[in-house]
Order: C-alpha cells, then sequence, then structure tokens
C-alpha cells in the first residue's frame, strides 16, 4: 500500500482524485482502491475486494489505508457478482461505522464533477481517462462536440473548459443524465452543453437520417466483450458506432474513440477503425494512440493491466 500511494505522490498533487490501488498491478490482486478529493480536500477512499484472496487480509489493507491516508471515511463498493463466484457476500456501506453523503464533488482539470459512489457504475467514476479528457479539450475551441456514453458529463465538460461552443453529451441511463444535468448545472455550462437520454445506437442513426454534423466526436462505451469467445459480436459493435460517428463528422473532423475492454487490443482496435473508415469511404489519420493515466500502472506480464485505448483521429 506505501508503495502504491509513493506511485502516486509523483504524478498527482494532494487535492487530485486518482486510482490509488490497481490490483494486480499493484500487487495486490483482486483489489481497487480510488482516492477521492473532494472540493473541501476531504479525503473519501472507495474499496473492492473483488477475490478471495484480498479479502483474507481485509483487516490488513484497511488498517494500512487508514494509517497511511488517513481519510475522512471508506466506503466499499464489493457489490460485483465476481464475488458471487467465490462465494463472497457482495457489500455496498460506509465502513468502520461512520456515515457521509454519498454523492462527492471532486475537481478534475478545473471542472466540478459529482461523483456518486454509492450507485455510480463500479467505484462512482472513471478516473483512468483524466488525461485523455484534458487532451480532448485541445481539439474542440469553437467546436460542435457530441459526447457520447459520458457517464457523468467529464468529457464534455472539459470540452466546454477547452472553448467548445456546443456539446451534447448522451447516456442511456436517466440517472447518469441527472448526475450530468447536475455537473452541467454547477460549472454553469448551461447555455452550451445539453444532456441527452437515449441509446447511443440508435441515436447515431437518427443524426445520420437528420444530417446532423459535428466537429468532434467521443465515443467512450463500457467493455462491449469481457470475454474472448464474444469478441467477433463486440468488434461489429466498435465498428458500428465509429463508422456512423465518421459519417457525422464535419471534413477534417475529431473523432476521440474509446474501448476499456482488454480482449480488444489495440492492434485489433486500430483495425477496426480502419474497416469503419473503409466502409464510411473516409481517409483517417491516427495523431495520438493513448491508455489510461500513470495511477494505472501495467504489470509486464499481466497484460490485461494494459486495458484501455483512447485514440484520436482526424477524419478526412
Amino acid at each position: 500500500v506505501k508503495n502504491a500511494i509513493e506511485l502516486r505522490e509523483i504524478y498527482y498533487k494532494k487535492n487530485d482524485s486518482y486510482r490509488l490501488i490497481f490490483a494486480e498491478a499493484d500487487l495486490i490482486p483482486g483489489f481497487i482502491c480510488e482516492r477521492f478529493c473532494d472540493e473541501n480536500n476531504n479525503i473519501f477512499l472507495v474499496v473492492q475486494f473483488l477475490s478471495l484472496c484480498c479479502e483474507i487480509f481485509r483487516k490488513e489493507i484497511i488498517s494500512a489505508l487508514q494509517n497511511l491516508c488517513n481519510p475522512k471515511g471508506i466506503y466499499e463498493r464489493s457489490d460485483s457478482s465476481v464475488r458471487d463466484k467465490e462465494g463472497l457476500p457482495q457489500i455496498a456501506k460506509w465502513l468502520n461505522n461512520k456515515s457521509f453523503e454519498t454523492n462527492i464533488t471532486i475537481l478534475e482539470n478545473d471542472v466540478k464533477l459529482i461523483v456518486d459512489i454509492a450507485n455510480g457504475q463500479k467505484t462512482g467514476y472513471f478516473l483512468d481517462q483524466k488525461f485523455n479528457r484534458l487532451e480532448a479539450a485541445r481539439f474542440c475551441k469553437d467546436k460542435k462536440v457530441l459526447d457520447t456514453f459520458t457517464h457523468t458529463g467529464a468529457f464534455g465538460l472539459n470540452c466546454i473548459k477547452g472553448g467548445a461552443k456546443q456539446v451534447i453529451s448522451v447516456d442511456i441511463s436517466e440517472e447518469a443524465v441527472e448526475i450530468v444535468n447536475k455537473n452541467i448545472k454547477i460549472n454553469n455550462a448551461q447555455d452550451k452543453m445539453s444532456a441527452v437520454c437515449a441509446d447511443v445506437f440508435d441515436l447515431l442513426k437518427k443524426y445520420e437520417v437528420e444530417n446532423q454534423k459535428f466537429d468532434v466526436i467521443i465515443l467512450d462505451p463500457p467493455a462491449f466483450t469481457k470475454s474472448a469467445k464474444a469478441i467477433q459480436k463486440a468488434y461489429g459493435g466498435y465498428k458500428e458506432i465509429n463508422l456512423r460517428a465518421m459519417r457525422l463528422l464535419n471534413e477534417n473532423g475529431i473523432l476521440i474513440t474509446c474501448s476499456c475492454s482488454y480482449f480488444m487490443e489495440t492492434t485489433m482496435f486500430c483495425d477496426m477503425i480502419m474497416h469503419a473508415a473503409m466502409d464510411s469511404h473516409k481517409k483517417v489519420q491516427i495523431l495520438e494512440k493513448r491508455g489510461a493515466g500513470p495511477d494505472h500502472p501495467v504489470l509486464l506480464g499481466y497484460p490485461k493491466s494494459e486495458y484501455l485505448k483512447c485514440v484520436i483521429c482526424k477524419v478526412l
């Protein structure tokens, strides 16, 4: 735990939020710990015990986190179905007989974000895209942006910070869109940004029929496959949204396309982008290939720790 903390302190400031422990990659298999620093500089940790091997050392791990991080509160999100496979009960609660509001407002890249650590996906927020969101903003000055699978609106709000003239953020979850609207409000972005509750696949088709056009499109979907068996189906899903996004882009538009599925490895992901470009009759320049932030180190010999792909493309 001490080694993991010292590594992050090289890259992050005290008031940053980041992944503190990344399971196998930090040599604690099955254990995830997120460090959230709220707008009042209170530290809250969100922990996940996803396997029996780390569950056995629960007391030691929590004690180490208490001693080294001195958090105001620790919330456990061990509510994943993977625990069922090892005969472990699902748990979601505050630890150490403490209780706090589970909606925490953090600051990321000078953007305020409400994070729902109790009900949000996984641990409430995807910290791994922090620097990719900042990079995306670079391309958005005076641009019209479509931000899909938005979850909290973080990509879109970073684009607003980068000078975007209009952002539409889309998610299929009504709860997610509710959080997005709150985040739009606390960043005073109501005049430039709006949230839409819709299925992204259906909305991309609708926009194509309506001949809608955008300057920048961000595709940050959940993993389309969590097994090698389903990779071809997932490939088709990724290809469809990328193909449709390319058709919706103005000439020389920017496509920021992501995959968090380990099984869709980088070479295959870029191959998918190429075939999507061919089928949409577009030429594509890859400007950057990016991954998760330095709070998600890659452990050699454990390729699953290199799971996130973020490819920035210019569509001609």
